[in-house]
């Protein structure tokens, strides 16, 4: 597993980088929605960190 960094919206407004393990980009970002909300993940986009 490769780590990814996304920028999200959190519940009261403020956003924040968060990082989370997952196989590929689109992996990461479906896990932070899952976590945060669909829509929460600022531009739907994730970056390999490491």
């Amino acid at each position: 597993m490769k780590t990814y960094e996304a920028t999200v919206r959190l519940p009261d407004g403020k956003t924040t980088k968060i990082q989370v393990s997952a196989t590929n980009s689109i992996a990461a970002v479906r896990q932070l929605e899952g976590q945060f909300g669909k829509g929460a993940v600022l531009n739907s986009y994730a970056r390999e960190v490491r």
